[in-house]
């Protein structure tokens, strides 16, 4: 066995006050984010300008004519803040006025009976806009001067039919779609300005994802979690397919997707990553894929012996992968379909699972050599150090 292992990190959703972890996001396969800026509008003082005729003679005495003028800018109103750096929840009960100052806010969460988002038309930046249990909005219309969000999370927002309203340059970082009660929804289309190209389903409700084809820009990286009634991934290659060696996409608990019906059409990703997938028999859907840069079929660091991936069926035409880890695969027994030879492979992690053999893994190693290689938790293997909390 090759030295150094390969450490896997356990993978939230830090959005929102305290990075709680969002029941929407389990096994999200990371969570970077740009920095919003802190543009506090608190009273900036103008030095003014200053001019100075100094002459100074040798007894020590020197003469100064200058003018100094100050501007001074009235201090934030309390009743009208225009940054609030915590949690703003707005509800029915809110009072509405105090938001007419607001330009930037950290974490707004939104529920109620309103028909437009009209009392948040001065703000610019926030990292996290939530519309939840919104049953009278139909548009996102109002937010006139919002340049940037991180996170746009819609939950519960049945009238919303598409994602009008938002001013065109505005930047979205991540669209998050969240649990099944967003019926009317036909339309991801985004702005041109700066549109997500992150979007991510939790709990979806349908069968398909049809709407991934209205998403304009077509989205980078796509998390898929928790869609009980998603019957295959045909859509995500309706809509991702041009761009696959940049896609990013990350599966979580969709029990439907058996064999991972639907990608047979991608050759190559940039990441794939396939967690808490219990209902997984098969990797077949990715029978053509040949490259990939991480490839990661992870159920965690306790292995379920429910979990169904017995071998590795699907991936016999890989042919290069810069990462790969399998961890965690209670059903596991065998590496059948994963190649010995003509793969260039730059590290593997093989761990924490129960009945893979360990000797299974150091044949496939001596095979395929690999730059890096860390097995441990298997079969008859060695103890892992430093993986997952003892």
């Amino acid at each position: 066995m090759l030295g150094a292992v390969l450490s896997f990190a356990c993978l939230t959703l830090a959005c929102g006050p305290g990075g709680a972890q969002l029941d929407d996001e389990a096994g999200d396969s990371d969570t970077q984010g740009s920095d919003i800026g802190s543009d506090t509008d608190s009273a900036d003082a103008d030095a003014g300008e200053s001019s100075t005729d100094g002459e100074s003679s040798t007894d020590g005495e020197s003469s100064t004519d200058g003018e100094s003028e100050s501007e001074s800018t009235t201090a934030e109103d309390p009743n009208c803040p225009q940054s609030i750096f915590d949690l703003l929840e707005i509800t029915d009960d809110t009072d509405l006025s105090t938001l007419a100052c607001l330009r930037q806010a950290e974490w707004i969460y939104i529920s109620g009976e309103f028909t437009d988002l009209s009392f948040l038309s001065t703000l610019e930046t926030t990292v996290e806009l939530e519309l939840t249990e919104t049953p009278n909005l139909t548009s996102l219309a109002g937010l006139d001067s919002l340049e940037e969000v991180e996170y746009l999370r819609l939950r519960g927002v049945p009238a919303l039919v598409d994602l009008s309203g938002l001013p065109e340059d505005v930047e979205i970082y991540r669209l998050m779609v969240i649990g099944s009660n967003n019926d009317a929804l036909e339309s991801l289309a985004m702005p041109p300005g700066g549109a997500a190209d992150w979007i991510s389903f939790g709990g979806w409700g349908r069968p398909e994802l049809e709407i991934l084809t209205t998403a304009s820009p077509a989205p980078r990286r796509l998390t898929i979690s928790g869609a009980d009634n998603l019957e295959d991934l045909e859509d995500v290659a309706a809509c991702c397919l041009a761009q696959q060696a940049d896609l990013d996409l990350t599966l979580t608990d969709n029990p439907k997707l058996t064999h991972l019906q639907g990608l047979e059409a991608f050759t190559e990703l940039d990441r794939f990553m396939l967690y808490e997938s219990l209902d997984t028999e098969s990797l077949t859907g990715l029978q053509n894929l040949t490259h990939v840069g991480e490839l990661t079929l992870s159920n965690g660091c306790t292995p379920n012996p429910e979990a169904k991936l017995a071998t590795l069926t699907g991936l016999e035409q890989l042919e290069a992968v810069e990462v790969l880890t399998i961890m965690g695969q209670g059903g596991l027994e065998s590496l059948d379909g994963l190649p010995t030879a003509n793969i260039a492979v730059g590290s593997a992690e093989i761990a924490y699972n129960y009945w893979l053999e360990q000797e299974l893994i150091d044949a496939w190693a001596a095979a395929a050599v690999p730059g890096m290689i860390g097995g441990c938790n298997n079969l008859n293997g060695p103890f892992c150090e430093g993986i997952c909390p003892q």
